[in-house]
């Protein structure tokens, strides 16, 4: 069931559809165009606050349709609150400043994932679910004034007459296949994404499993966790600059497959603490150095002005293999079992690196 429940975040692998109409209409009804996009990020942040504030109002052992429906809807303005922001970053930040640029937005989303994950799960513990939801809504008003105060250039995209919702989707789509190695990379970034998704969406059941309580995970998988993920952005976001963005992704698949290999022992050694830090450790600083190259990875192949269409579709085919992977993770732990699961996801880096060399070797 917490594998099937990932189908409520479908909006992620799906925002492409209406990202290019945010980039048309953010020009169209606002003298700015950014200025725009700006007031379409306003109201998912209120869309999100509403959001959080329903889910806090469920019961899932009682109104588990009710919570699926506020998810759903929670996701889908988180989704659109992605678009607004992704664009922004694209078009706002010279070539100089992608990397800084990707491992900012990572470190804020790891950021965000501390404070709504191991802050949720303690004041969970202190005082119960409906109130953490409460107060995970309050703190996203604070977003609004943030995003409000984001300097923009007046300067307005030149895009051609409104068309019609196929026309805008081929033509950011055809772009975007002419002008990248389309295939290597769509195959790259379904294979790139299964060892972060298998890690993030089943490490809550199988540590469970292994009997670590609320508060063990919240302090190593949360607390400790996250902050590694920070610092792996950060180094990212240097090494991306020095090295390049090829040469990240590289080392960040590398990682990924020892963490698969280290939550194989966390396996055989069950409730180790020792080995449960090591683990986790490792996993989180290579999903942080993974999470900020990919996104400017991804940077790399945004074509004006079509960036907001571009980069959504590419995040988004992530995002679908995420929903797909954790369904199957699921299944897959229940028939053959935990080190299994984490063997097999292991392999898939073998031929992600294989793709990442021809995109390398293709890309002009």
């Amino acid at each position: 069931m917490i594998g099937l429940f990932t189908l409520v975040t479908l909006p992620y692998s799906l925002k492409f559809l209406w990202a290019p109409f945010l980039d048309r209409f953010a020009h169209y009804c606002f003298k700015c165009r950014h200025s725009g996009l700006k007031i379409w990020g306003v109201g998912a942040q209120v869309g999100l606050v509403i959001s959080t504030l329903l889910l806090g109002l469920f019961d899932p052992m009682q109104q588990l349709a009710a919570v699926a429906m506020a998810a759903f809807a929670l996701s889908f303005f988180a989704a659109s609150q992605d678009i607004v922001i992704d664009t922004l970053r694209v078009e706002l930040l010279a070539s100089k400043q992608i990397g800084a640029g990707a491992a900012v937005e990572s470190i804020g989303f790891k950021c965000g994932m501390l404070i709504g994950g191991a802050g949720a799960l303690y004041l969970a513990s202190l005082y119960d679910w409906c109130w953490a939801y409460w107060i995970m809504a309050f703190i996203q008003l604070l977003g609004i004034p943030v995003l409000l105060f984001i300097p923009v250039t007046a300067i307005n995209a030149a895009f051609a007459p409104i068309v019609s919702f196929i026309q805008i989707l081929k033509t950011s789509f055809q772009s975007l296949v002419d002008e990248t190695p389309f295939l290597y990379l769509i195959f790259f970034i379904l294979l790139f994404k299964v060892s972060d998704t298998v890690m993030n969406s089943m490490s809550a059941p199988f540590l469970h499993d292994l009997a670590f309580n609320k508060i063990e995970y919240a302090n190593i998988t949360k607390s400790f966790g996250i902050s590694l993920m920070v610092l792996g952005g950060l180094v990212a976001g240097y090494l991306i600059h020095q090295l390049g963005v090829i040469f990240i992704i590289g080392t960040s698949l590398f990682l990924q497959a020892v963490s698969c290999l280290l939550f194989i022992i966390q396996a055989w050694v069950g409730h180790n603490l020792s080995v449960l830090v090591i683990t986790v450790g490792v996993e989180s600083f290579a999903s942080g150095m993974a999470s900020a190259a990919f996104i400017a990875m991804i940077t790399l192949y945004c074509r004006s002005p079509f960036s907001a269409g571009h980069f959504t579709f590419l995040y988004a085919v992530g995002s679908l293999s995420r929903v797909i992977i954790s369904l199957l993770a699921g299944l897959m732990a229940d028939c053959v079992g935990w080190s299994w699961l984490f063997f097999l996801t292991a392999l898939t880096t073998i031929p992600a690196f294989w793709f990442l060399i021809c995109i390398k070797r293709t890309t002009k």
